[in-house]
């Protein structure tokens, strides 16, 4: 494993975005006007990010969750673009305590993970968007203690979230950081994720879980974080990159997500 070979393919092959994030994440570089003004432009007037980037494009809670991934690394998340992105996950939440795309989205030609209406769809939003409340701080408003109780009612007997692995381990890491009366529903996650072979997982995937389960608590002594970082320390290519599910056009940040969340449970090459 070369940290520094990885490095080198961000800023050989990163746009302006991957190459703040980088500098963000390894050298507490604070990211230019341009990169926040670009988050500026692009969010749309009701505080979400719009669909594919595009401007003008509808919001999504797809893309806005995204956005506050990236704006957590650049530590922007509390700023005002921060902030309205957030107010805009609290105003979409459905009466249910869940969320789920807007139908209107459907102009759009839609990955599988946002199609509205499906439960696996509403599953993997009801997940990430408590877990970005509870990371800004977020969790003394209704919507929380809602959403908390929606994930609840959902989550099978073996601890796995219905539809897409992610999101029984952002549902898990959203149990764990609020403990108390849900903290068995976070450990029953975690025993359904430690039975998971981390070989069918691709790095972008498994960096995913580390950075999620990393943010609750879950230290690197934990069988299923051992597991997860060996098997990321084995799959580094030749040229330092980390391959994404998503395909070679996401490698670049699966492989900013690598280095993060190696850098937070202290790996190196040696470990």
């Amino acid at each position: 494993m070369n940290i520094d070979l990885s490095v080198s393919f961000i800023e050989s092959h990163g746009t302006a975005l991957e190459k703040a994030r980088l500098g963000s994440l390894l050298y507490y570089v604070e990211p230019s006007p341009e990169i926040y003004q670009y988050f500026l432009t692009m969010q749309n007037e009701d505080g979400g990010f719009p669909f594919n980037f595009e401007r003008n494009n509808l919001s999504t809670i797809d893309n806005t969750l995204t956005t506050l991934w990236w704006l957590d690394e650049l530590r922007l998340l509390s700023s005002p673009i921060g902030e309205k992105a957030l107010t805009f996950l609290r105003n979409t939440q459905k009466p249910d305590g869940g969320w789920d795309e807007d139908p209107a989205i459907t102009r759009y030609v839609l990955p599988p993970w946002i199609t509205p209406g499906e439960m696996r769809t509403r599953l993997y939003l009801s997940s990430y968007s408590p877990f970005w409340l509870t990371i800004s701080g977020h969790t003394a408003h209704p919507s929380y203690s809602k959403s908390l109780d929606f994930l609840y009612k959902h989550q099978e007997e073996s601890g796995k979230m219905p539809g897409y692995l992610h999101s029984t381990w952002i549902a898990t890491s959203v149990f764990l950081l609020e403990g108390r009366s849900y903290l068995q529903a976070g450990q029953k996650g975690l025993r359904y994720l430690i039975n998971v072979n981390p070989e069918t997982l691709e790095p972008s995937q498994l960096a995913w879980a580390l950075d999620c389960l990393g943010k609750a608590g879950v230290n690197k002594a934990h069988p299923l974080i051992n597991s997860y970082l060996t098997e990321l320390k084995e799959r580094q290519t030749k040229d330092g990159h980390w391959s994404s599910e998503d395909g070679d056009d996401f490698i670049v940040s699966s492989t900013i997500e690598v280095i993060k969340v190696l850098k937070y449970y202290e790996i190196t090459k040696e470990d």
